[in-house]
């Protein structure tokens, strides 16, 4: 395993931090739209060869016959499951089990069958319409339901999986601070539920966008937000990409998920999960890559909607700036007050978990709050990487919560 020490005070602490070329396979929009083309053309086979798929996911790694048999049924539960269902940008649902199992055998040294099961149904209870994973009634339908790939399994094996499917399994109505809380408890002697879940948020942070280019590749995001404010110099090529077409996900969407990423990331730096386990380690900077990867994207895209001359956008970058180094990020803030990005986590994203379309209608609209927002993400997903003991506070097992503000 390749590691290197962030700094001093980092050594002091023991925390390691893995070369970023080595978590490329996690965190790179091309590597991740490449893994899913390669899925969703095996999917698209008129006869799907299960051996092809698992052989993606297991990244060629050798498989033996017995195992080969029992994924062969899991795929066919995963197949019936998830039916031609698709995901909101348009590519089919099951894709989403499988890429989540492909990026955490990524992560491991080798691959594991029970956490890759994990992986595959970590989203079971769901998909079978059972919403309360905690009855034994419940328990009693879903073991019958997968049947026949638990009899091949030890007797130990099949609790274990069906012990980590409850646990990662968010309850109706349960507070996502508190659900999270919850598994991150557990998780303190069975690490592999939260390696399961890096991996599943890690996949919905990447499948935010289909473009066939990312925006960000041979563009040096820092350099051109530079050039953007500073500069100005017209030269070809400096706002990165294209305008994106219209899509079932705006920017604001996409914001929301890095809010959900930051949520996690700051109940598992508390703690201190991400120092526990070394593949947790390795897929929590996954994590803060992609996010901050994503975060640049958006602030660049709405940069160019904005229409604003270089002045105009030096001010929005400048207050920005500002408004993280006194600390901004590094609590919930109430709304009201004199900055713009007060309140942001609270009054935009706190409530957004339905689907109305209307609900993020105010950060659409503004783009120059949407360009700010994107910005204080990149802040927030760079401390994540590069400070281990940064987390957002005002983020509890209880919610998100302005200092005083019962919730």
């Amino acid at each position: 395993m390749q590691v290197r020490l962030d700094s001093p005070a980092s050594r002091r602490g023991g925390y390691a931090r893995f070369e970023l070329e080595a978590l490329r396979v996690l965190h790179d929009l091309k590597e991740f739209l490449d893994l899913s083309a390669g899925l969703n053309y095996q999917l698209s086979a008129a006869t799907v060869d299960w051996r092809n798929v698992l052989g993606i996911i297991v990244n060629e790694a050798p498989i033996s016959e017995s195992d080969q048999a029992l994924y062969d049924l899991v795929f066919s539960y995963l197949a019936s499951a998830y039916g031609g269902r698709k995901r909101r940008l348009g590519p089919l649902a099951i894709l989403h089990p499988l890429r989540a199992a492909a990026l955490l055998v990524r992560a491991l040294e080798r691959p594991a069958r029970l956490e890759i099961l994990t992986a595959l149904l970590h989203d079971s209870y769901e998909e079978l319409g059972v919403r309360d994973a905690s009855g034994s009634a419940v328990d009693s339908s879903l073991e019958e339901e997968f049947r026949p790939f638990l009899e091949p399994l030890r007797s130990d094996e099949r609790w274990y999986l069906m012990e980590r499917l409850k646990w990662i399994t968010r309850r109706p109505g349960e507070c996502y601070c508190e659900y999270t809380t919850g598994l991150l408890e557990k998780a303190i002697r069975t690490p592999e539920i939260l390696r399961a879940k890096l991996a599943d948020r890690l996949d919905n942070t990447l499948d935010l966008r289909v473009d066939h280019q990312d925006p960000l590749a041979k563009v040096d995001f820092f350099e051109l937000i530079f050039r953007e404010m500073f500069i100005g110099d017209g030269a070809s090529g400096r706002h990165a990409g294209r305008p994106a077409l219209a899509s079932a996900f705006s920017d604001a969407d996409r914001l929301y998920q890095l809010f959900k990423d930051s949520l996690l990331m700051t109940l598992v730096r508390k703690s201190e999960s991400d120092r526990a386990d070394p593949i947790c380690h390795k897929l929590f900077e996954a994590l803060a890559l992609a996010g901050g990867k994503e975060a640049q994207r958006i602030a660049l895209q709405s940069l160019r909607m904005a229409g604003k001359n270089n002045l105009q956008a030096r001010k929005l970058l400048l207050a920005t700036m500002e408004y993280v180094e006194r600390g901004g990020v590094d609590r919930v803030t109430p709304p009201g007050s004199d900055n713009r990005l007060d309140g942001l986590f609270i009054s935009v994203f706190r409530d957004a978990g339905s689907r109305d379309p209307g609900r993020f209608r105010r950060l659409n609209d503004d783009k120059d709050l949407m360009f700010q927002a994107a910005m204080a993400f990149v802040a927030i997903f760079l401390r994540f990487l590069h400070e281990p003991g940064f987390f957002i506070h005002g983020i509890s097992s209880a919610g998100v919560a302005a200092p005083g503000e019962l919730v």
